[in-house]
């Protein structure tokens, strides 16, 4: 069992364009912020005490607050950050009338 007041995953690496799903163990529903307590972008879902970040971009990468409450009724905020680290490019090539797919990746410096 996960100990509540925790994010996990506590850090998370992520290429452009793909998804993940943040957990909050709260006693409650928490409440999901970003840095500076933004609100969480559009495109962006909070079901229970999960936050799903789909197709991030550059403008998502940073830290992820959540807030909530510990079975005692006290109450918690804790964070983890979303980092970009790359972009997956895929590309079609047609050979011989045969659709193939290739995916690049690129590490940011």
């Amino acid at each position: 069992m996960s100990e509540y007041g925790k994010i996990y995953p506590s850090k998370v690496d992520i290429f452009e364009g793909e998804s993940v799903i943040l957990t909050c163990n709260s006693y409650t529903i928490p409440r999901w912020t970003r840095k500076d307590h933004e609100e969480i972008s559009e495109g962006h879902y909070k079901v229970g005490n999960d936050l799903m970040l789909n197709h991030v971009e550059e403008k998502d990468s940073g830290w992820y607050y959540c807030k909530g409450t510990l079975s005692n009724s006290s109450m918690f905020t804790t964070s983890a950050p979303v980092q970009i680290v790359g972009k997956i490019y895929r590309v079609l090539i047609i050979i011989r009338n045969i659709p193939v797919a290739v995916n690049s990746l690129k590490i940011k410096d």
